[in-house]
């Protein structure tokens, strides 16, 4: 097995932050289920309004997608080296770079569930039909943060090989 450089101190609290992320949102169903009405959204059009129903226990969506990439993104980092990588880079670089790409999956694993803590929130303050408007905007705004960091690591990456 080829050596692999220790976790880094963002990497594990970008990894307890996450699970802290997951934790949360079951205490937040947990406290708030018996208020849920047994009927709720499950899918939102473009214009905001809920096109999908379906029964309460749905709301276990997030927590349960979150976890699945927690454990995803957790088992990727444990094996850095089988990434795609140039073949002319030095043993120093590959190390740099498995870092890097850990440190890349730690941060979008940390910003999926926290969209995941933010959606349960959303979604159970729609289902208690509550002055909560479904917004689109948290969508895109959440999809520009993922694509901006994936790009952000892509152009780092290029530049830690130039050298």
């Amino acid at each position: 097995m080829k050596k692999i450089a220790p976790r880094t101190i963002l990497e594990k609290w970008l990894d307890g932050l996450s699970l802290i992320g997951i934790v949360l949102m079951l205490i937040y169903i947990g406290f708030m289920w018996s208020s849920l009405p047994h009927v709720i959204p499950t899918h939102f059009g473009f214009d905001g309004e809920a096109d999908g129903f379906g029964g309460k226990g749905n709301i276990f969506i997030h927590p349960i997608v979150g976890l699945g990439f927690y454990i995803l993104f957790h088992v990727l980092s444990r094996f850095p080296h089988l990434f795609n990588y140039p073949s002319h880079v030095t043993e120093e670089q590959k190390q740099q770079l498995y870092i890097h790409s850990r440190t890349l999956l730690g941060w979008l694993q940390f910003e999926i569930i926290t969209f995941g803590v933010y959606s349960t929130w959303e979604n159970v303050q729609i289902a208690m039909q509550r002055e909560v408007e479904y917004s689109t905007i948290s969508v895109v705004i959440f999809l520009v943060i993922l694509f901006s960091t994936m790009i952000f690591y892509i152009v780092r990456s290029l530049r830690m090989i130039e050298k």
